[in-house]
């Protein structure tokens, strides 16, 4: 017996489209999927994947993490890392306003009144690094070739096409461009494995 899910059954779990030779672990957990995988994509154990969720091929997500796409959803590129205990969730709640949380009030009548919440789209480009324990909040778009320091939090934030963030423990974030030029050289060689 497979420790990792087929074909067929990722199919039964509600993607729409599935590529060859994945490496799904059985003890990923979805919930309520409505999505895509490419190829060779790899996925280890005790991840949680609920929602509206694109991946492409090549793309490897590491143990622990949780992915939720809510209903913008979270789009991640070919020949990307999402490294351990990642945080990626589409939909959260408002904190700083004058409400209460969603989940705790939402089966009251006009409920609405009570909670306000965020659910916008969250994309990861192509040749991208999420270091490990990061969280990634609704709206957060990190363009290709970019990479993410470990304990990163982002927030309605967009990283720019080639370059390193991190805001780990720091009053100021640090932002450094990357070599774009040689990025997009290697990605341009690695696409035709796609």
């Amino acid at each position: 017996m497979s420790n990792f899910y087929s074909k067929t059954e990722l199919l039964q779990v509600g993607f729409r489209k599935v590529g060859q030779n994945n490496k799904i672990s059985k003890k990923v957990i979805f919930h309520q999927i409505n999505g895509t995988i490419g190829k060779n994509v790899r996925i280890d154990d005790n991840v949680i994947i609920k929602g509206k969720i694109k991946i492409g091929s090549y793309v490897h997500i590491a143990n622990n993490s949780i992915l939720s796409g809510a209903k913008s959803g979270i789009k991640i590129g070919n020949f990307s890392g999402v490294s351990f205990n990642t945080l990626i969730l589409c939909g959260t709640d408002d904190f700083f306003g004058d409400s209460f949380p969603e989940q705790c009030v939402k089966l009251i009548k006009k409920s609405n009144l009570f909670f306000k919440s965020f659910d916008q789209q969250i994309v990861i480009g192509n040749g991208c690094s999420i270091g490990a324990r990061s969280t990634l909040l609704a709206g957060t778009i990190i363009k290709n070739f970019s990479s993410i320091g470990s304990h990163s939090l982002l927030f309605l934030k967009t990283v720019n096409t080639g370059t390193y963030f991190s805001n780990f423990n720091l009053t100021k974030p640090i932002i450094k461009k990357r070599n774009l030029k040689s990025l997009q050289k290697k990605y341009n060689q690695l696409k035709k494995y796609l």
